[in-house]
């Protein structure tokens, strides 16, 4: 189990037993999570650490698998409580029992989870403690009814557990539709987009220049990025078979791949596979994406599926044009033709001749960058979904307020 430093915690002071200098009469509130690995999800989360209304609710966070603890500190720094719940990859019992003595002693009023296997282990644990409200965020629920084994067993679990939630979330119109579709108790839904610190993110920096001459690429190079896990569902071989055909005709590309994955051997051998090893550089996590998307001059993601991607809006908000496959709710967050380009999954030629387009036009991939800017600032911004998210905690836990508990 994590402990929280007292270091980092702005607003608010803490008193000389440790505490914070807060009542003890907030709302307790469980962030639940998989794991505090790289992950947009778990990303989210951090980025919402700055506009959480600290005076109301009592935050916590927990999360399952103790391998995946790259963004502990954040949490920590903040004063938030973080414990590890030490599961494995698949439900056990005591994770259960273990989870519910945590939220009983928290006294837990609102249970905010993530992520399906989080949601079912969170909502049994929370059926045991007597939670008052389950909010469960759906990020993506495609992917998962089509895959086989464990990920589908995940997927049946899940939906087959919806009416333990009081609410489900969804990040996109996309993910909202399929859970409408396996919503079989009609447990209440709402669309609430992530959202990024639109702050952090400035068109105009110059850390991008720095960050190039740390990963050895010079000024006269045309810099794809791409940010993502190293995951079969994200498909970088496609990417890099539609990089292969860009490098033919513009040798002054370069492929930047960041973070990590069980597919990082693989992909790398395949590079070299292609000739592209002086083309394609794999730099592995990193803790702070914006220096590096400051220094990219278009953004490509190649993925199968996915829910709301936090990164392509972090991309655009830097000022950098997106190549997207459109997939999931990506087609709600990019104007195909406008602030990005849009191609088909899984197809690396229409890859290939939407990056060609852009590496080729450098004023129009300047215009396109300048509108993605100010497309994703006008919607995706992190304060406005935490407020939403808040509200809709008040509306559960009164219910002349609003919608009454389910539970």
């Amino acid at each position: 189990m994590a402990s929280p430093s007292s270091g980092g915690l702005p607003a608010t002071a803490r008193n000389a037993n440790g505490g914070l200098g807060m009542t003890d009469d907030r709302v307790g509130v469980l962030l639940l999570i998989k794991g505090l690995g790289g992950g947009g999800a778990e990303r989210l989360l951090v980025n919402s650490l700055p506009h959480l209304d600290r005076e109301r609710f009592n935050y916590s966070v927990a999360y399952l698998l103790p391998w995946k603890d790259d963004l502990v500190a954040p949490f920590e720094e903040y004063g938030i409580d973080v414990s590890c719940l030490d599961a494995g990859n698949i439900p056990r019992p005591a994770v259960v029992t273990r989870l519910s003595r945590l939220m009983t002693e928290k006294q837990i009023a609102v249970l905010d989870v993530h992520l399906p296997y989080s949601g079912l282990i969170g909502r049994l644990a929370a059926r045991r403690a007597k939670t008052p409200v389950v909010v469960y965020t759906e990020h993506v629920l495609s992917v998962q009814r089509r895959l086989e084994r464990a990920r589908f067993l995940s997927f049946i679990s899940n939906v087959a557990t919806y009416p333990m939630n009081d609410l489900i979330v969804a990040v996109s119109r996309d993910t909202l539709r399929d859970v409408e579709r396996f919503n079989w108790s009609r447990t209440p839904t709402r669309l609430i987009y992530n959202g990024i610190p639109l702050e952090d993110f400035d068109v105009e920096s110059d850390r991008g220049i720095g960050w190039r001459a740390q990963v050895g690429i010079g000024p006269e190079k045309t810099v794809i990025g791409h940010i993502a896990k190293m995951v079969s569902k994200k498909d970088q071989r496609t990417l890099l078979d539609a990089v292969r055909k860009v490098v033919d005709d513009h040798p002054e590309v370069v492929l930047v791949v960041v973070g990590e994955g069980d597919l990082r051997d693989e992909l790398e051998a395949y590079t070299a596979e292609l000739g592209l090893t002086d083309q394609v550089v794999f730099t592995g996590f990193i803790d702070d994406p914006r220096a590096a998307l400051a220094g990219f001059d278009l953004f490509a993601l190649s993925s199968l599926h996915e829910g709301l991607p936090t990164v392509v809006i972090e991309a655009m908000a830097s000022g950098v044009p997106v190549v997207a496959t459109d997939v999931g709710g990506t087609g709600e967050i990019v104007t195909d033709g406008d602030d990005g380009i849009l191609v088909p999954a899984g197809d690396p030629d229409a890859l290939a001749g939407a990056i060609s387009e852009l590496v080729h036009d450098v004023e129009r991939r300047k215009e396109m960058g300048r509108r993605a800017s100010e497309s994703v600032r006008r919607r995706f911004d992190i304060a406005r979904r935490v407020h939403e998210m808040e509200a809709a905690y008040d509306e559960l836990l009164t219910p002349s307020a609003g919608a009454p508990s389910r539970r």
